[in-house]
């Protein structure tokens, strides 16, 4: 599986336009992205968030205020603590139910 589909899967079908959009404004690599995953039923839909992702953190411009929840969502799950920290601060106030999993899994 090609590793921009490994991010795709881990959001609902109905937001991949803009999922794809911040993927093709981020540089990614073979293998950053983590093999490991884990499940989580949202909205009867059982998705696959990766554990960790190793790519630079980056900030494309030009972006839609969802596709910027989708770009703090990928950066939740950063190897680095003190990015994962930066993009969780930036969901708090965010009501879209697909962010929850994201957020959640940080609680420990």
């Amino acid at each position: 599986m090609y590793e921009k589909d490994k991010i795709l899967n881990s959001f609902p079908p109905d937001l991949a336009k803009d999922v794809r959009r911040v993927l093709d404004m981020l540089v990614m690599k073979n293998d950053d992205i983590s093999s490991r995953y884990y499940i989580v039923n949202l909205g009867g839909l059982n998705i696959a968030i990766p554990e960790r992702v190793y790519m630079r953190e980056q900030t494309p411009s030009n972006m839609t205020a969802v596709q910027r929840n989708i770009l703090d969502c990928i950066f939740t799950r950063h190897n680095n603590g003190f990015v994962r920290q930066r993009h969780l601060q930036n969901l708090i106030s965010c009501t879209e139910y697909w962010t929850i999993p994201f957020c959640f899994k940080l609680l420990g």
